[in-house]
């Protein structure tokens, strides 16, 4: 008898090993790689050399450990497993989704695919959520924070690509600061925000994917950047519906000195309407071309916004502006050589940033 109880005990110790470290239904994991659970968040090790872990959630049920607030998921900077320490640099593909509240530490450099959809959107649908990225962050997958709860939407200096059909269909979104650094952004980014009224791209971008802000119907004002070139073979810009669907918008400006061809990208623009800011001396050259030539064609130097327009933001003691009326949220954000007006509550300035 007591070979036997002992024999059950050993089942059953070995059974529940088994269990702990078999990998979860839908979690793809290499055979090479160590994954564990601590405080119910998942971790697997992505470099050991390096000493990286990645944070993998299933609706906050992670493995089977459920968390001690559903709503709300604290990750940490440095996790410490079979006594080594690991930093925690990257989201994995599809988790919280269904998280209210998320905290990450600045060590994050990557969220993989399908991260942070419809996040925020807990308890009352209206509710916003105020959301920090990372400070190191330098990567979002595809299809991450759609239908995001979000008011406005800060990225940091060190990110440089964000993936496809990322942001699109967020109904609370009103602004967007992108740095100034800033690579690539992929297909249908931002699409259907309908609450966007600017959108000003910094002159670091070399990729824009089609349709990246389609059908946002609240959008007035655009800054393209300045060294994008269009082409066929290899689109570097889609010369297709990249603000498709956008019909009050009412300034562009663009400092491509060759007039690029752009038939669905403003096609629910009031021509007549629309004042098109093009490089110093390229004035005639817009004028001439079949697409442009119905704008209304202003030359850089010529076109100011009125004062007026340019309000100071109450809770900042200065706010920056182009020339041209485009808002720069951030001093960093700023670009050598460029001049822009500071606008305080003792009046507006002009200078050039050095």
């Amino acid at each position: 008898m007591r070979f036997i109880y002992l024999s059950l005990i050993m089942l059953f110790t070995i059974a529940l090993s088994s269990q702990a470290h078999s990998i979860p239904s839908g979690l793809e994991i290499p055979e090479d790689k160590v994954w564990y659970t601590d405080g119910g968040i998942g971790y697997i090790i992505s470099d050991e050399d390096l000493k990286e872990v990645y944070v993998y959630d299933f609706t906050n049920n992670i493995f089977g450990c459920p968390m001690s607030d559903p709503n709300r998921t604290d990750i940490p900077a440095f996790v410490s497993h079979d006594g080594v320490e690991y930093t925690v640099v990257g989201i994995d593909s599809n988790s919280f989704n269904s998280a209210a509240i998320v905290s990450l530490p600045k060590t994050i450099t990557t969220i993989e695919n399908r991260c942070f959809n419809s996040y925020g959107d807990f308890s009352t649908p209206e509710q916003l959520i105020s959301f920090t990225l990372p400070s190191e962050l330098q990567s979002i997958g595809d299809n991450s924070f759609n239908t995001i709860h979000l008011q406005n939407i800060k990225f940091n200096d060190k990110l440089k690509k964000i993936g496809n059909s990322c942001f699109s269909y967020s109904q609370k979104l009103t602004s967007i600061e992108f740095n100034r650094n800033i690579r690539e952004i992929g297909n249908d980014c931002f699409k259907e925000n309908s609450l966007i009224k600017e959108v000003y791209l910094p002159n670091s971008l070399y990729y824009i994917g089609e349709n990246f802000f389609s059908d946002c119907e609240a959008i007035e004002k655009v800054r393209l950047p300045r060294w994008l070139p269009f082409g066929d073979y290899h689109y570097v810009v889609s010369p297709l519906s990249i603000f498709n669907n956008c019909p009050n918008i009412r300034v562009i400006e663009w400092d491509c000195m060759v007039p690029p061809e752009m038939p669905e990208s403003f096609n629910a623009v009031d021509k007549s309407k629309c004042t098109v800011i093009v490089p110093d001396g390229c004035k005639s050259v817009y004028e001439e071309n079949n697409y442009w030539k119905d704008f209304i064609i202003v030359e850089k130097s010529q076109y100011q916004a009125s004062v007026t327009e340019l309000p100071v933001d109450e809770n900042c003691e200065a706010s920056y502006y182009t020339l041209n009326g485009f808002r720069i949220h951030s001093p960093e954000n700023l670009e050598k050589g460029e001049i822009y007006l500071k606008v305080t509550d003792k009046g507006t300035s002009k200078f050039i940033h050095r």
